[in-house]
């Protein structure tokens, strides 16, 4: 909550803000001189009218999408019922993020756990490595296509009863990966 004071001095700010780019610039007056002189206080008024982050100049762009996906994060709202998908005798709960194999608990990590919540969410249907790098990480711009091959081959480990011999995950050899269904 903003006081008496500090909302005065926010609209007194506001307001010779806006009379200050009507002025001539004569070389003498730069805009950016009034913002770097009023940066915390255009920052503050920013997160008080909503905004969940704000990012300054120069940032790069891994922190960009970090803070972007921590905003979507805070955006997800967890009603207390949880998504379990089940395909035969795999179970996996998005809300707990806990699988089970023939009853037994499965340990994943978080990559292992959003490729399998992926393929879950449509057995049978074949995804390409593109799009399951961007169902883990998003952007898939800075990642070898191939780290998908090793987290298939763990969650085969994890999740087969012969890993040499896969019956759940299938490879469709030059194209992707698919979920058998049962």
């Amino acid at each position: 909550m903003l006081s008496h004071h500090r909302r005065d001095r926010i609209a007194h700010s506001s307001k010779w803000r806006k009379r200050s780019v009507t002025i001539p610039n004569n070389g003498s007056f730069q805009l950016r001189d009034v913002w770097k002189e009023n940066a915390f206080l255009f920052h503050h008024v920013g997160l008080e009218f909503g905004a969940d982050d704000y990012v300054t100049k120069p940032f790069g762009l891994a922190e960009l999408r970090s803070r972007i996906r921590a905003v979507l994060r805070r955006g997800r709202t967890w009603t207390g019922a949880s998504e379990i998908l089940t395909v035969g005798q795999l179970a996996l709960d998005r809300g707990t993020r806990a699988v089970t194999m023939r009853g037994e608990a499965v340990n994943l990590t978080f990559s292992e756990f959003e490729l399998l919540s992926h393929l879950m969410s449509e057995p049978g249907r074949l995804f390409n490595r593109q799009e399951l790098m961007r169902a883990i990480w998003g952007d898939s711009a800075y990642r070898d296509p191939r780290g998908i091959d090793v987290h298939v081959r763990h969650l085969r480990e994890k999740l087969e009863e012969t890993p040499e011999s896969p019956r759940l995950i299938l490879t469709v050899r030059g194209a992707g990966y698919r979920l058998q269904r049962s």
